[in-house]
């Protein structure tokens, strides 16, 4: 395992030194001390998953019925590699398995027993991130106590691709159209940004120690979502995947609209969203996201920006490539939908757009708050932030004179951070070197850009659902709680229906 890191040292919890090492510790983790920290539920799936490995390949010549009640039951690698074998990469599973023997007790080397697989995944799973900062440094380093800059970036894709295939997401990333390994590539240097390292610890060379790690990871919970999932994924079954506080309120809310959502599928904080498709017609309701710019590792990382109330769900209000090249279309489509987000292509194939906290709506003023944001998809990905310096969130105007007719976000009237003009087909991103509302840098490749492809998305519960008269919130009072815990105002004064673009026109 490279450089013999005793697992004592890994298992250290600062914060629980007595029940993480015993007495004085004095000994290294035991199965006792992995109990402690596992549910009972979590217990249960783990002792299915080595009943599993013993009598797969490993010990041939016990039953299912008495491997889990043997001390003595093991097994090897193969059986292993089997359980884990497209979850995560070959290189991961030889230094989790290398880890596992090292806090088995006292058995043949190459194997494993019940003690070094609940030892090894309580650490994964349930320890501090002191732990899991530690599993990082050895799972990416092939065991050293330092990783480098390239081995980070490494185990960060494999992890993210991991991540994209475990039975959790799965389902909803073959939706948004799968993985993209540079997709991949670009978030995880996304997180990297974030990481620090003291030249003085690591001879000036990029490489980073264990507690610089801790501290990366404690500045990126998606990183550490990420390897949650991916771990959970390898052995807990797909009803202990998603987290314990189900939100059962969006799930009604979801199908008062005509949408079937899975349990597993709408949680608290959802690392992707599900699509509602209910509202869609014609060619638009066959495959949403394979119309999209959008592939699962860009959703999974704008996702991880905008409010936490708005990530459960996603529909797709415009499509240039749908709804035809027409500045008026998308505005009917886009405008008094709630939070949105924005996505152009530009003909130089740089993806780029921006999150809008509230609905779009014509006017001479600037709206939206301290919520939005910039982002860019390729060819870098990045998010941009308001600096405060002004308040010039969002702007929409449409037949005037005197003022840009356009959407804009960001900077000044005809300077905007991100700016699509009325005359479909153009705009621009100025920047020099920043825009002094989100320090955003420019956008698109050239300052004045022609636009290859543009797309609106709508997220969380949509708006014409929220408070609707004579719909299932008059008599439903699950959807009216969830209402109320989102908006955090009482659900009161329902009105009409806003109708769908499909009765607009049937009312013309």
């Amino acid at each position: 395992m490279g450089a013999d890191q005793s697992v004592e040292n890994i298992w250290a919890r600062d914060d629980e030194p007595a029940l993480a090492m015993g007495a004085g510790h004095s000994r290294g983790p035991t199965l006792e001390d992995a109990l402690k920290l596992l549910t009972q539920r979590e217990q249960t799936d783990l002792s299915a998953a080595f009943e599993h490995l013993v009598t797969t390949k490993g010990d041939k010549k016990k039953t299912k019925s008495k491997a889990g009640d043997d001390p003595h039951a093991t097994f090897n690698f193969d059986a292993f590699k089997e359980l884990t074998s497209g979850i995560i990469a070959h290189d991961i599973s030889e230094t989790l398995f290398k880890v596992m023997t090292k806090c088995s007790a006292k058995v043949k080397e190459g194997l494993v027993d019940k003690s070094g697989l609940f030892v090894t995944v309580a650490l994964l799973v349930k320890g501090s991130l002191t732990n899991k900062a530690k599993l990082y440094v050895l799972i990416g380093s092939d065991g050293a106590n330092q990783i480098t800059t390239e081995q980070l970036h490494h185990i960060t894709c494999s992890l993210i691709s991991s991540a994209l295939h475990s039975k959790q997401l799965n389902p909803r990333a073959v939706i948004w159209g799968g993985e993209d390994a540079d997709s991949n590539a670009r978030l995880a240097r996304v997180f990297l940004d974030d990481a620090t390292f003291n030249p003085e610890q690591s001879g000036g060379v990029n490489q980073f120690t264990a507690a610089e790690l801790e501290t990366w990871l404690a500045n990126n919970s998606l990183v550490v979502r990420v390897f949650d999932t991916v771990f959970r994924s390898c052995f807990f079954s797909a009803s202990d995947l998603s987290s314990d506080e189900i939100d059962s309120a969006a799930q009604v809310a979801a199908r008062a609209m005509g949408q079937s959502v899975e349990e597993d599928e709408v949680r608290e904080d959802p690392l992707l969203p599900t699509i509602l498709k209910h509202h869609l017609h014609g060619p638009e309701a066959k495959d949403t996201a394979t119309h999209s710019l959008l592939d699962a590792t860009s959703v999974l990382f704008l996702n991880s920006h905008i409010p936490a109330e708005h990530r459960h769900l996603w529909r797709q209000l415009f499509a240039s490539n749908l709804h035809g090249d027409s500045f008026a279309t998308l505005m009917k489509h886009a405008t008094g939908r709630g939070p949105t987000i924005l996505l152009i292509e530009d003909t130089d194939n740089h993806v780029f757009g921006g999150f809008a906290s509230g609905s779009w709506e014509v006017s001479s003023n600037f709206a939206g708050d301290e919520r939005c944001f910039l982002f860019s998809l390729k060819p870098t990905m990045a998010v941009y932030r308001p600096t405060g310096y002004n308040k010039h969130y969002m702007y929409l105007n449409h037949g005037m004179q005197t003022l840009p007719n356009g959407l804009g976000m960001g900077g000044q009237h005809d300077y905007f951070a991100l700016f699509l003009d009325h005359e479909y087909g153009k705009g621009h991103s100025k920047a020099h070197p920043h825009s002094t509302t989100y320090h955003s840098p420019q956008l698109s490749k050239q300052e004045e850009f022609k636009v290859k492809h543009v797309e609106v998305w709508a997220v969380g519960l949509p708006v014409e659902h929220q408070a609707v008269k004579g719909s299932v919130l008059d008599t439903n009072l699950e959807v009216q709680a969830l209402m109320e815990m989102l908006t955090g105002k009482p659900v009161s004064g329902l009105y009409e229906p806003k109708l769908s673009d499909d009765e607009e026109d049937n009312e013309d």
